[in-house]
């Protein structure tokens, strides 16, 4: 409830009973489109400009306007259905006061509930709308912020220190902070000065879980501190800067208890639900590494022909391919090695393997690093070892461990290599070093 207040302050309004009716479940809370010849992009519906989500049903967009032209709202840029409109015809809204939306589902709009909204001054204005209360202001211009090579965090909520944010592949800033009740800031310089440059979210002092996780724009202030965000309940806090977006992001941070490793060199390929190969677990060592030991093939499961980029994995947060899911920040990122990985935005590019083997992945979800280390290479058997007659040598041993290679042939304890080790508990693959 808290987030819903500050969006209703954003928006100036006290939530009616009337905004919740029966087309309210048909709104798609995801997404908005302006239109109108008010807009630069006219009525032209496919190449519509998508206002930003600031949170689950509310919205922004910055653009021009011309005084006397008429725009609208539109659920969807797929069809002229879902339209969001004014409660009265011809009306010019003035900025800084709230107005009332109606949403109409059907695809033939009549002209008389067709209620479109003008500008009296033709200028740059930033639009505000709330599907949530279907409420729509505008205002002057917010203008987002221009941004530095370095950026630095501080506040009473990290006990008055001041902490540089690293930045990642040239892509995003990010950083884990444990952070207590109190505030944080912002700005570009190591200390205050007159000169600093701070950045700041839209609201003044508001909750850095407002938005549980949604990036939003930054604004920039120059010379006297401003106002960043209040920490209401302590704990570690991931924050993501996107250079490219201009936005920023707070996010609870917990270690993960499981990744699951899926791609097309996984030993079932794209299918999440392998229980034999794919899950990472914590490391005993440090519970933010994750670890996953095992054989990576190009092309495996060719069960259903060739699976998809056959040399190719990425690490899922959940068995739902719509969570979060770590991936590089550059397309066919060396498997081998230490690479950025990233969990927030990004396009679904994949980790790359050269060649057949058995290989240790280590996700450090708190730096979101990946260190992939091929442990052992050799040739792949066409056929697997029928593990069921091997194991039925362990009777003559009396519970001795014995190992086989992937012929089939027992090797001495001092072998090293890829084997199989078959006890009366069953038989499993392993890596002797």
């Amino acid at each position: 409830m808290k987030v819903m207040y500050c969006i209703m302050a954003l928006l100036g309004i006290t939530l009616q009973a009337s905004a919740w009716n029966d087309t309210y479940n048909s709104i798609e809370l995801t997404q908005l489109y302006i239109v109108g010849d008010a807009v630069p992009k006219g009525w032209d519906l496919g190449g519509a400009e998508a206002m930003h989500r600031i949170y689950e049903g509310v919205f922004e967009w910055t653009g021009h306007l011309l005084a006397g032209k008429e725009f609208k709202f539109m659920n969807t840029n797929d069809a002229w259905q879902r339209h969001i409109v004014g409660t009265e015809a011809g009306l010019y809204v003035d900025k800084d006061e709230v107005y009332p939306l109606r949403f109409h589902s059907t695809g033939s709009l009549p002209e008389e509930l067709d209620m479109k909204f003008h500008v009296a001054d033709t200028g740059d204005y930033t639009v505000y709308v709330d599907l949530n209360a279907m409420r729509m202001k505008i205002t002057d211009v917010e203008v987002s912020a221009q941004w530095p090579d370095r950026f630095y965090i501080t506040g009473s909520a990290i006990g008055g220190n001041v902490v540089e944010i690293p930045a990642a592949a040239d892509v995003e800033h990010k950083i884990v902070l444990k952070l207590n009740p109190g505030a944080v800031r912002i700005m570009d310089t190591p200390a205050e000065t007159p000169h600093t440059h701070y950045y700041r979210p839209l609201l003044e002092d508001v909750d850095i879980q407002f938005g549980k996780g949604y990036y939003a724009p930054l604004y920039e202030s120059v010379g006297e501190p401003v106002s960043g965000w209040n920490v209401t309940l302590g704990g570690d806090y991931a924050l993501y800067l996107d250079r490219r977006s201009k936005t920023y992001c707070f996010q609870r941070y917990r270690p993960h208890k499981v990744l699951y490793l899926v791609g097309g060199c996984c030993q079932r390929a794209w299918n999440y639900w392998d229980e034999d190969n794919c899950r990472f677990y914590p490391s005993p060592d440090d519970p933010d590494v994750m670890v996953w030991k095992g054989e990576l093939r190009i092309g495996w499961d060719k069960s259903n022909g060739n699976p998809p980029e056959p040399d190719k994995f990425k690490i899922l947060t959940a068995q739902d391919w719509s969570m979060d899911t770590y991936h590089p920040y550059y397309a066919d990122a060396d498997a081998v090695g230490v690479s950025c990985a990233r969990v927030m935005g990004g396009d679904d590019i994949k980790w790359t393997i050269d060649q057949d083997g058995y290989y240790c992945l280590e996700l450090n979800t708190r730096t979101e690093t990946l260190t992939g280390t091929l442990l052992d290479s050799y040739p792949i058997m066409a056929e697997p070892v029928d593990t069921e007659e091997v194991s039925s040598t362990t009777m003559t041993f009396k519970g001795k461990t014995i190992y086989f290679n992937y012929q089939g042939i027992v090797v001495d304890d001092g072998f090293k290599g890829a084997v199989i080790a078959v006890s009366p508990s069953g038989c499993r693959k392993i890596l002797k070093r």
